[in-house]
């Protein structure tokens, strides 16, 4: 066979195993950031010392946002 088509199957062979790797690190990392986000809510929610109302409040405006940025995350992943 043909030396250059046999070397752009490997390099194709290569580079498709990078990019599992890379989708795989990006997959722990969302989960890493969405783990760190969630810990973070619950810590100020934990700090605060007002009534019962005012943190559902707080954390109804929690998922708002949280859902917009999964919004975003969404877009990004799908430039890529």
């Amino acid at each position: 066979m043909n030396k250059k088509i046999e070397k752009t199957r490997s390099e194709i062979r290569k580079t498709v195993a990078r990019l599992q790797e890379y989708q795989q690190y990006l997959k722990e990392l969302q989960g890493k950031l969405q783990q760190q986000e969630d810990e973070e809510i619950i810590n100020q929610i934990r700090s605060m010392k007002e009534e019962g109302e005012d943190v559902l409040d707080l954390v109804d405006a929690f998922k708002k946002l949280k859902e917009e940025k999964k919004g975003e995350t969404d877009y990004e992943t799908k430039l890529d």
